[in-house]
């Protein structure tokens, strides 16, 4: 409600959207049409908030994928809001792949994605990701960027799964490595590696996993 000439970067726009779903997406628009989503963004009740990075022309649309294994799935929601904001692409043949065994390529491509897949030369040090793998310059941005590190013998392991300490681990670096200030309660958390539990703390405390 107030008139400004410009705006600056990193500003977080809530804007009304009355059918407001997890698959409603805000869109910028350019001087010549062109359109990208905007996948830093979330739905709440008539309206969608957005991260964006300067002044621009932004229109409200619904960017649902259609696949035939969401349905009934306890996941379909989630599926739905991650798929419409291009940060997972099916698996062809109208599939999702709700079942399917993530891993390290794929949690490096998604971060990557989330991104807007950033400008990056690929370069890496892992000898076991070969250029021109659709995951190669995900992985050396990845890597790079401190979300997903190798091994110590020099790999990374495209192929490996992903477990859900590693996955704590990777949205933590992802968000900064925030302070974690609460214990974990759960019966299993003496199995928690090491090099895993503040991660696997801020993970539950914030509630982006749980038990």
């Amino acid at each position: 409600n107030k008139a400004v000439d410009k705006i600056g970067s990193g500003i977080v726009a809530s804007i009304p959207a009355k059918e407001a779903s997890p698959t409603t997406v805000l869109v910028i628009v350019d001087a010549e049409g062109n359109e990208t989503i905007v996948k830093k963004s979330a739905t709440a009740e008539g309206e969608i908030t957005a991260l964006l990075e300067g002044s621009c022309t932004v229109v409200v649309k619904d960017n649902k994928k259609e696949f035939t294994d969401t349905e009934g799935h306890w996941g379909k929601s989630a599926a739905e809001f991650a798929s419409s904001r291009e940060l997972f692409n099916g698996v062809g043949n109208g599939k999702f792949g709700m079942n399917t065994t993530m891993n390290r390529a794929m949690m490096a491509t998604i971060f990557y994605n989330l991104e807007n897949g950033p400008d990056h030369d690929g370069e890496h040090d892992f000898h076991d990701v070969q250029e021109g793998k659709y995951y190669a310059k995900p992985v050396a941005w990845a890597a790079e960027s401190g979300v997903l590190s190798g091994y110590s013998d020099g790999s990374f392991r495209a192929d490996a799964p992903v477990t859900r300490e590693q996955l704590a681990v990777m949205l933590w670096n992802y968000s900064g490595k925030p302070e974690a200030k609460k214990a974990l309660t759960n019966s299993d958390a003496d199995n928690i590696s090491n090099y895993a539990k503040e991660a696997m703390q801020w993970a539950v405390e914030t509630g982006v996993m749980s038990g």
